[in-house]
């Protein structure tokens, strides 16, 4: 890594609040010195010095009275903004952050930062399940792939699909469809999805990192802890976080196999 005079750049933007301020407003628009100012609230004389040292170090020039960033600038604004908003995500997730899969699942982090995040509590322990039931038996759309059951929210899922109310793809691991068929109420609700226009079923043999719901046009991350037992959900209705879903979702569809290969769970 080159950590020279790009180093050197980074450190002097970083190291000041009103710099990260005044390269943040510039990156929205070009703009007077007034306006960069009314933007920020930095004090005049400390703006321009700021707008000085952009244009020695080649992150902005001025066009007449106002200033716009260069191609650096416009680079430098953007991959901070970006390292900004991941790092504001990952607080938010809190103790949440050590179950998640990151490097799997290789999430947009920069779009979570005004994530909701879902916990159970004291008063409350049963919150992130009673909350993803909420939002799949309301749903018109859900896919999801899974590498465990809760019995809830299958059966919401089930219900609104048989209804006709809802259409689902659904990806289990193997271990998931060893649960299901251990159930009788379970076994029953995914036969009613198998046998529903509304549903494919899909199961993919080997681990998942995290379960992954896109409910309507909210996404969550189901997040358990090395035991299998729910720490919490991770919850964003954000389109680049929902496109990076879908995606996921697509792809175990692509390498999963159809979960009529092992309908004889049902059967038990």
């Amino acid at each position: 890594m080159n950590t020279g005079s790009g180093f050197d750049l980074v450190s002097f933007v970083t190291r000041s609040k009103n710099r990260v301020a005044a390269l943040g407003s510039l990156a929205t628009e070009p703009a007077t010195r007034p306006e960069i100012q009314a933007r920020t609230g930095v004090p005049r004389a400390t703006l321009s010095r700021i707008l000085a040292d952009f244009e020695r170090r080649g992150l902005a020039r001025r066009e007449g009275h106002r200033f716009e960033l260069t191609p650096l600038g416009d680079l430098l604004a953007s991959e901070l903004d970006a390292l900004f908003d991941a790092v504001e995500a990952m607080e938010t997730f809190g103790e949440l952050g050590r179950w998640l899969a990151l490097d799997e699942l290789d999430p947009p982090l920069d779009r979570l930062s005004e994530a909701a995040v879902v916990v159970p509590s004291g008063p409350d322990p049963l919150a992130p399940v009673r909350r993803a039931e909420s939002l799949l038996a309301d749903a018109s759309r859900v896919r999801l792939v899974a590498e465990n059951v809760v019995p809830g929210c299958l059966e919401a899922v089930a219900s609104a699909v048989a209804a006709g109310e809802q259409t689902v793809d659904c990806v289990f691991t193997a271990d998931a469809v060893a649960v299901i068929g251990a159930d009788e109420a379970m076994r029953q609700w995914t036969r009613e999805l198998l046998a529903a226009e509304g549903a494919a079923l899909f199961v993919h043999e080997g681990p998942l990192p995290n379960a992954l719901f896109v409910v309507d046009d909210t996404t969550f991350l189901v997040v358990t802890d090395g035991d299998g037992t729910i720490r919490g959900h991770v919850e964003s209705e954000d389109r680049a976080v929902r496109a990076w879903a879908e995606a996921t979702v697509d792809a175990y569809v692509a390498a999963a196999d159809p979960f009529g290969d092992h309908e004889g769970v049902l059967t038990a």
